[in-house]
């Protein structure tokens, strides 16, 4: 076998390692994955574009909607508009898994160009293992993958415009940048590397004007900030001053807004953070470079870090000797970026600073492919010592897809419990609730859910008097203030947890479920068809009983009942007070799952002090027929107490 042959053998194995992966990935999360880029830009795509809504949308771009269309537009003719959902999953996934691969080839174009076959490699098995997250989703439907392939595009003619000092080139870095900007926003920055390669044939090797892009940039970058801090709210926000956050995009034809609303809550989404800065260099701009710092280590590994400290010792030997200004590209693109992060007035999540890990990744792969030329075992050990346990991970998130869910066990726990309707408050998202997402089995607005970054946003020892049924924490809001950041705060002793779905068991967030009461006596006794009685409250207060029924709905449309209250002698056994009343609301009023807080305030004065409890039941009170119980009693006793002289 010739050189040739089995360096192209390496790379279809590779190609063939990221395309099994996603593949996998595809499969075992179909029918449907809790990833909210999924419906919102797969479903919704073909619905927006039929319905004449404009390109430019407020959460996703335009790009990888539009192509979904076009997609889903085609499986309606082959199929027919009642086609099953998960074929339009399906397809979507193959799509995205092609793009997926379609960059892996990309990456290792980008790293061949640069530095030859090594580096290429080592660029492509970087991503093909995702070590970055970066394109960890390539077997879902994000608007991630076309912006990868588009930004390795630009980055690809930037390279050669730089090689080749080619006009066309640059062009074509310029016009891939804008695709990669209209697939995902902040991979804008890839217009970094194009400003470098346009300045430097512009002034050719004059070492010393180099210099000054850096400063340029700088330059702009405070430019641009400034203009926004001056003019973002004298000038430009009253023109829009109709535009409403959170439209309806279903209803989106029906509002008079300005032309260029969407446009403008974009940019308000997306850049606000810049302008609300008072000072360039502060304290959160040593946060932020502290965030970037942490995050960096943690995806490429504390002695990761080491190791590819020594790797650019050696890439300093080399890259003096050959072509630097792909290199030096790089590095002005990871200083720009740093430099521009930390302006930021909150910090992002890490997929937001994707370009600066692609940066310091290809300038990792550089340095491999310099060893590379010299080594080939020694570069063989690097690769294996580096990617091999970032393969481990991601075989482990593959097999994590066939665990349930927390998440879609969350639906299902409250699709058997909670009545239809019910008011129920989720932290972080609550994207398994929406019918379009695929795995929900009931329409949408089944209940009443809604999402906050942080139960304490309410007030939480209020949640059952606003009619809130049901509280679902999620461990993702912790860094926002929620639940699993202070737990303390939260009246647990007050709430009762009904299920928690944690630990490896389950894939996705951990996540507790919280009832908003608490009884202070558990029954869960059935009446037949009627009700269970999932507990009650009984206190004494002087010659006043205070009873709280607490019941859960079995149907719907049922008959007038009543329920008996009969208090009973301890000593006796006999009846000695009946306060009979039907609920309220009555029974007829019911729906199947409703809860009924059933409050009765009950007078003792005519008993005289003793031992006593309650027998409890339901009745229809023309006939005076009893439900029965599920024990085959028609009746149950509640907690003795003792009503003192």
């Amino acid at each position: 076998m010739t050189q040739t042959e089995w360096k192209q053998w390496v790379l279809v194995g590779v190609l063939l390692l990221g395309a099994g992966l996603r593949i996998i990935g595809m499969a075992w999360g179909l029918p449907y994955q809790l990833e909210p880029d999924e419906p919102s830009i797969f479903i919704n795509a073909w619905e927006r574009a039929t319905a004449g809504t404009p390109s430019l949308m407020r959460e996703y771009p335009p790009l990888y909607p539009i192509l979904l269309s076009w997609e889903r537009h085609a499986i309606n003719l082959a199929f027919g508009a009642d086609t099953a959902q998960v074929i339009f999953f399906f397809f979507g996934r193959y799509t995205s898994v092609l793009i997926s691969v379609l960059a892996l080839a990309m990456a290792y174009r980008v790293g061949q160009t640069i530095s030859g076959f090594y580096t290429g490699l080592a660029f492509m098995l970087f991503l093909t293992v995702e070590p970055t997250v970066a394109l960890e989703m390539g077997w879902i439907i994000k608007a991630d993958n076309p912006a990868w392939l588009l930004t390795l595009c630009s980055l690809w003619a930037a390279v050669l415009a730089l090689q080749k000092r080619s006009w066309f080139w640059l062009g074509a870095a310029a016009f891939s940048g804008i695709l990669a900007t209209l697939a995902k926003y902040n991979m804008a920055l890839v217009f970094i590397a194009v400003v470098y390669a346009g300045w430097y044939l512009l002034v050719g090797r004059r070492k010393l004007l180099m210099w000054l892009i850096p400063v340029l940039i700088l330059v702009g970058i405070a430019s641009t900030r400034t203009l926004i801090r001056n003019t973002w709210q004298s000038d430009i926000t009253p023109y829009f001053a109709n535009c409403q956050l959170g439209v309806d995009l279903a209803n989106q034809a029906q509002i008079d807004e300005p032309s260029g609303c969407n446009l403008f809550l974009t940019l308000q989404k997306h850049i606000y953070p810049f302008y609300q800065r008072d000072n360039f260099l502060d304290e959160n701009t040593w946060l932020t470079f502290q965030y970037l710092g942490d995050e960096i280590i943690h995806i490429f590994g504390s002695w990761r870090l080491v190791v590819g400290g020594l790797l650019l010792g050696v890439w300093l030997v080399y890259v003096w000797r050959e072509d630097k200004q792909p290199v030096w590209m790089l590095t002005v693109m990871i200083l720009s970026s740093l430099l521009l992060f930390s302006m930021f007035e909150i910090q992002h999540p890490i997929r937001q600073y994707y370009l600066l890990i692609l940066a310091l990744a290809l300038l990792l792969a550089i340095a491999l492919g310099k060893i590379g030329e010299k080594s080939k075992p020694l570069y063989a050990g690097l690769l294996i010592l580096l990617f091999v346990p970032y393969l481990m991970t991601a075989a482990e998130r593959r097999l994590d897809l066939r665990k349930t869910d927390s998440r879609e066990a969350t639906a299902n726990y409250l699709l058997d419990n909670a009545p239809p309707g019910a008011a129920i408050l989720v932290e972080y998202d609550k994207v398994e609730f929406t019918q379009q997402y695929g795995g929900f089995p009931q329409y949408d607005n089944y209940f009443n859910v809604i999402a906050l970054q942080s139960i304490y946003e309410k007030q939480v020892d209020q949640l059952a008097e606003q009619g809130i049924a049901y509280v679902v924490l999620d461990s993702r809001s912790g860094n926002r203030g929620g639940y699993y950041a202070d737990p303390e705060r939260f009246p647990a002793d007050q709430y009762q947890l009904v299920v928690e779905f944690s630990g490896d068991a389950y894939a996705g967030p951990d996540r507790k479920i919280y009832r908003t009461f608490r009884p202070q006596y558990e029954t869960n006794i059935q009446f037949d068809h009627v009700a269970t009685l999932m507990g009650y409250d009984q206190t004494l207060e002087g010659q006043t009983l205070r009873l709280t029924l607490y019941w859960q709905s079995l149907g719907r449309e049922m008959p007038d009942y009543s329920v008996f209250v009969h208090f009973i002698d301890a000593k006796t056994g006999e009846p000695a007070l009946t306060r009979d009343a039907p609920p309220d609301p009555n029974t007829r009023w019911w729906t199947e799952k409703q809860w009924i807080f059933d409050r009765r305030v009950l007078s003792l004065a005519e008993l005289p002090p003793g031992t006593y409890f309650i027998r409890l039941g339901f009745y229809e009170p023309v006939s005076g027929q009893r439900i029965f119980v599920e024990n085959g009693a028609d009746f149950i006793d509640l907690a003795p107490f003792d009503l003192p002289e």
